[in-house]
């Protein structure tokens, strides 16, 4: 595989050597930028979008090298949740964590059920921590914290999501999953916390490492969710998880 990656934040150079490490990459192109005299034999400067299987980008903005990517028929992932004009290749929007991972986990425990009840998604942004509002569990070193209830939208399944903001160098997510079983109901919990620029940056490249599982047009990474969260794994995401029912957790 061939990508561009067009990274203006840490985030988005984690996700570059996270790619060339373990993941099968032949080639990394920098767009508009020649990389360092010490980088990887692998790493070149990146003419011509045409020639990659797909182009990466952590812009806030991506539109000028959606555009580009356009033009060159290449696909384009994107960190951002993006909402292009158009998008006649394949643009994934919203490879991070809130929109890729904490969905995806979210996604692979309903898939265990035949019957979801409800679903309750949290993520961390920066920002001022709260002293009040909804509660929400992460693993450590994160741990509890508060957050605020993003307002409701018509989803196919009852589902809470709530935004924590939080100070410092770590982020988290969590998805909690009720499920009606034989055994009565049961509340499957996962979640995630490490270093931000870690996370952000497996949720990036992992959007990358998937772009041929994903059709053209606009999509996000629960389009190919099992898919993208075991390259998600492969790449060194570490989950932790439990299950509360009627004989309590286990």
């Amino acid at each position: 595989m061939r990508l561009a990656l067009d990274a203006t934040t840490e985030a988005g150079r984690r996700a570059g050597l996270i790619l060339l490490n373990g993941t099968g990459l032949d080639l990394l192109g920098l767009v508009d930028s020649d990389p360092s005299g010490d980088a990887d034999v692998r790493v070149e400067r990146a003419y011509d979008l045409s020639s990659y299987d797909g182009v990466i980008t952590d812009r806030d903005d991506p539109s000028a090298l959606h555009d580009r990517a356009e033009r060159a028929g290449t696909p384009l992932v994107c960190w951002v949740d993006y909402e292009p004009e158009r998008a006649h290749t394949t643009v994934v929007v919203g490879s991070n964590l809130a929109t890729g991972l904490t969905t995806c986990l979210a996604f692979h425990e309903a898939a265990r059920s035949s019957e979801v009840m409800g679903e309750a998604l949290a993520w961390t942004e920066p920002g001022r921590p709260l002293r009040r509002g909804t509660k929400v569990a992460f693993p450590d070193p994160v741990g509890p914290r508060w957050g605020s209830l993003l307002p409701g939208r018509d989803d196919q399944i009852p589902t809470t999501r709530v935004v924590v903001p939080i100070e410092g160098d770590w982020a988290a997510a969590s998805a909690q999953v009720t499920c009606a079983t034989t055994d009565g109901v049961v509340r499957r919990v996962v979640g995630v916390a490490d270093l931000a620029v870690h996370l952000e940056g497996i949720a990036l490249a992992a959007g990358a490492a998937t772009i041929d599982h994903f059709p053209s047009g606009l999509s996000r990474p629960l389009a190919a969710a099992e898919m993208y969260l075991s390259k998600a794994l492969e790449m060194g995401l570490a989950v932790a998880t439990y299950v509360e029912g009627t004989t309590g957790r286990r």
